[in-house]
C-alpha cells in the first residue's frame, strides 16, 4: 500500500467508523442516564470537517508529483466547488449556507469535504484499499442492521430507541438515513453474493434487509425493488447464475416477510398508523391527495412537500438559496414542525444550491453511467450499482452527512475502478 493511499485509507476508515460509533456511545449513555460525557460536546461534524485539510493537501501534492490523472471527473469537481462558493456568498442566510443548520451541518465545508473524497478516492492505486473500505463500510451497516434489531424487538435499557418503537433508525438517527445506507450496502452484498456463491454474503444480504424492513422507509425499500430489476441485465451480460439469483430475491422476500410479522407481533398492542406502513405509503404516493396552503399536514407524504415547494426551484434558479437553507424559504412552515429538507436530493440541490450547480452534478453522474455502464467486472459492477440505487432512493430521501461522504466515496470508487478496466 503507497504511503499516499495508505493515509487516504486511514481518514475514509475513521470517517467511516467514527459517526456509528460516536452515535453508539452516546446513545448508550443518554440511555443509561449518565450525562456528562464530553461526546455530547462534540458535533459529529467536525470529524468531517477535520479530514477536509489533509484531502485538500494529498490531492494538491499528489497533481503536483502527476501522481493523479486530472481528468474531466475532476474538471467538473471544480466548477462544483466554485459554484458552491457562489452559492454560499449568494445565500439567504450566508452562515448557515457555509456551516449548515444545527444538527444537519451539510454547508459549504461539508460539501468541500464530499467532493475532495471523491477526488482522493477516484484516484486511490492500490485496488486493496478500495476492497477494504469496503469491507469496513458492509461490517458498519451489519452493526446497524443488529441494532435495529435491538430497536426494534427489545426493551433494553442502553438501546435508543426510535420515537416511534416499532421503526428503527440504527446508528443514523432516522429510518430514512439508516435506509439509504442499507441500500447500497445491500447492493455491494448482493453482488458479491452472486459473483463468488459464499452464502455469508447471502446472509449478509439478509441481515441488511431485515434493517430495511425495521426501517420502514419506503424510498430504500422500492430501490431494493428496482436493484432486482436491474440485476436481470448483469444475469445476462455477466451470467451470473439464475438459480443464485432466485434464491437470494425468495430469500429476501422470506427475511421482509419474516421482519414484517416480527413487528406485528412485537408491537401487537400498537396502533400503527398507516402513513408510516410501507404499502400504505406506496398507496398514497400513487394518489393525488395534497395540498399547497400552510394549512397542510404533510405527515408522511413527499409528494405533497414536493409540490408546495417546486416555486422555490424557479424563484431561486441560478444560484440557490444557500446550502441548508430551506427552512429560510420555505413558506408553509409547521408550529409542530420545521421544514427543513425537500426529501428529494435533486430538488433540494436545484433551491439550495442552483440549478446551474444541480447541471453540473447530473453531468457528472451522467458521465459514470455512461462511460462505464459496459464494463462486467464484479468489484466494479457492485460500486457502480451502490452508486445507482443510492441516487434512485434520493428521489424521496435526503442527504446526511453520516452517509452522504460514502456516496461520494463510492462514486470515486466507480470512477477508479471504471478506468482500469
Amino acid at each position: 500500500m503507497k504511503s499516499k493511499d495508505k493515509l487516504v485509507f486511514i481518514i475514509l476508515s475513521i470517517l467511516i467508523v467514527i459517526f456509528p460509533l460516536h452515535r453508539l456511545v452516546t446513545y448508550t449513555i443518554n440511555a443509561l442516564g449518565v450525562t456528562n460525557s464530553f461526546l455530547f460536546d462534540i458535533n459529529k461534524v467536525y470529524f468531517l470537517w477535520l479530514s477536509l485539510p489533509f484531502l485538500v493537501g494529498i490531492y494538491i501534492v499528489r497533481i503536483l508529483k502527476n501522481e493523479y490523472k486530472v481528468t474531466i471527473f475532476d474538471y467538473l469537481s471544480y466548477i462544483l466547488l466554485i459554484l458552491g462558493l457562489i452559492t454560499s456568498l449568494f445565500a439567504v442566510n450566508k452562515y448557515v449556507s457555509i456551516f449548515g443548520t444545527k444538527y444537519r451541518d451539510e454547508g459549504l465545508i461539508s460539501i468541500y469535504t464530499y467532493i475532495f473524497i471523491f477526488l482522493n478516492a477516484k484516484n486511490i492505486k492500490d485496488k486493496k484499499v478500495i476492497k477494504n473500505l469496503i469491507n469496513i463500510f458492509l461490517i458498519s451497516t451489519l452493526v446497524q442492521s443488529v441494532y435495529a434489531l435491538l430497536q426494534v424487538c427489545t426493551n433494553l435499557s442502553f438501546i435508543r430507541h426510535y420515537s416511534i418503537h416499532y421503526m428503527a433508525s440504527g446508528l443514523s438517527g432516522n429510518p430514512n438515513f439508516l435506509g439509504s445506507s442499507l441500500v447500497m450496502a445491500i447492493t455491494i452484498s448482493s453482488i458479491y453474493f452472486l459473483s463468488s456463491r459464499k452464502y455469508r454474503y447471502l446472509l449478509l444480504s439478509g441481515m441488511y434487509m431485515m434493517g430495511i424492513t425495521f426501517a420502514s422507509s419506503t424510498g430504500p425499500f422500492l430501490t431494493v425493488i428496482i436493484l432486482y430489476i436491474l440485476l436481470i441485465y448483469y444475469l445476462v451480460i455477466k451470467k451470473y447464475n439464475v438459480t443464485d439469483y432466485l434464491i437470494i430475491l425468495l430469500f429476501l422476500v422470506l427475511v421482509f416477510l419474516a421482519s414484517s410479522k416480527l413487528i406485528d407481533v412485537t408491537h401487537k398492542t400498537v396502533n400503527i398508523e398507516p402513513n408510516y406502513n410501507i404499502s400504505e405509503e406506496i398507496k398514497a404516493i400513487a394518489s393525488d391527495n395534497t395540498a399547497t396552503t400552510s394549512n397542510y399536514t404533510f405527515a408522511n407524504d413527499r409528494v405533497g412537500l414536493w409540490k408546495s415547494a417546486l416555486p422555490l426551484a424557479k424563484k431561486y434558479l441560478i444560484v440557490g438559496a444557500g446550502f441548508d437553507n430551506f427552512m429560510y424559504v420555505y413558506p408553509y412552515q409547521s408550529n409542530l414542525l420545521t421544514y427543513d429538507k425537500t426529501h428529494n436530493i435533486y430538488l433540494e440541490t436545484l433551491i439550495c444550491s442552483g440549478g446551474l450547480y444541480l447541471v453540473v452534478y447530473l453531468l457528472l453522474c451522467a458521465l459514470l453511467v455512461i462511460k462505464y455502464f459496459k464494463i462486467k467486472n464484479d468489484l466494479f459492477i457492485a460500486v457502480f450499482l451502490a452508486f445507482i440505487t443510492y441516487s434512485i432512493q434520493g428521489f424521496a430521501n435526503i442527504n446526511v452527512i453520516d452517509i452522504c461522504f460514502i456516496f461520494w466515496m463510492i462514486m470515486g470508487f466507480v470512477n477508479r475502478l471504471g478506468e482500469s478496466n
